[in-house]
């Protein structure tokens, strides 16, 4: 609660809500992309318990009940566990056991163990990730669901299904050619760009009306939190990358500005739009707004000083439009 306290009062849950809100309304999608994937990223880069203490806090910031936020990402914290950490689990183990190997396999060495490790590990979990995506949605259903039934939870079964064998498919192919480091933070990577397109398109996605809990004044005592939740503080914080960008603003006075923004180079990575939003306050702009940015962000400039060239080192990309400013 600490932690999510935190990301609310940061303004970072409100950024995270507005990138949440257009993908899928269903918590059963929802538990799944939160609980499982962004778990699982979770678990691969850092370990030692930060899947609960952030993708719960996450959950619950959506509307999910505390406590079956905190069930569900215990539930989801098991698949990407062995190679948490960047692997330590597996890379602790062969290291612990190493001696005892080499008196059977003398040349046997510690990342070779590993990898083998890795590699058998790997299988076991991949089979049983393709149940426990699911039993995460059946018990949330069963528990917590506005009908206290299980059979709820069916109709997500194609899209837990789905997201189970993708994410088995880059998981195993990176543990047996890889090996532990990586696994589960780059198998959920990747699994998580897939599986957001499928929600946002519907893909295998839960038919008819969403499925969501009922209101929280209806909840059980015991479903809740002992620690007040704080309201949520939006700050305009976006989670967008930096990168190259092309901005119009207006002083009150009518004087136009135009704003562009390297990015992608060495010299400038590019900006967000809330420091776009800063900048353009500074010059005493009233209103502006972003207009394209990325490959399609090109600067000419004829004048004392020379200027011309692409935002970005990856060169640029067809537009059929473009802002002329000419002498009268």
């Amino acid at each position: 609660i600490l932690v999510m306290n935190t990301l609310k009062q940061s303004g970072a849950v409100s950024a995270i809500l507005r990138m949440f809100k257009n993908i899928n309304p269903d918590r059963r999608v929802q538990v799944v992309i939160i609980g499982f994937i962004f778990g699982a990223f979770i678990e691969g880069a850092a370990g030692f318990g930060t899947p609960a203490a952030l993708a719960a806090p996450l959950l619950i910031s959506v509307g999910f009940p505390p406590l079956c936020a905190a069930i569900v990402a215990l539930i989801y914290n098991s698949v990407p566990v062995s190679f948490g950490a960047v692997g330590t689990p597996t890379n602790t183990a062969a290291s612990t056991i190493l001696s005892a190997v080499q008196e059977r396999i003398p040349e046997m060495t510690q990342p070779d163990l590993a990898a083998e490790l890795a590699k058998w590990t790997s299988l076991g979990h991949s089979v049983a990730c393709l149940f426990i995506v699911f039993i995460g949605v059946f018990v949330m259903c069963k528990m917590f669901g506005k009908n206290k039934s299980g059979k709820d939870a069916f109709a997500a079964l194609p899209f837990c299904l789905a997201v189970s064998v993708i994410f088995d498919i880059f998981y195993l192919l990176i543990a047996w050619t890889i090996g532990p480091d990586i696994a589960s933070l780059l198998g959920a990577i990747i699994t998580l760009f897939v599986v957001l397109f499928m929600a946002k398109k519907g893909i295998l996605c839960p038919k008819g009306e969403p499925w969501d809990f009922e209101p929280a004044d209806s909840w059980d005592s015991s479903w809740k939190s002992t620690v007040k939740v704080s309201e949520d503080v939006d700050n305009g914080m976006s989670l967008a990358l930096m990168d190259a960008r092309t901005c119009i603003g207006a002083r009150a006075d009518g004087s136009v500005l135009i704003l562009s923004v390297d990015g992608r180079m060495s010299h400038s990575i590019g900006a967000t739009t809330q420091s776009l939003a800063e900048c353009f306050i500074s010059f005493g702009a009233v209103s502006a707004g972003n207009i394209d940015g990325g490959g399609s962000t090109s600067i000419y400039y004829a004048g004392p000083t020379a200027l011309a060239g692409l935002s970005n080192l990856r060169g640029g990309r067809p537009s059929p439009e473009a802002f002329c400013v000419m002498p009268q």
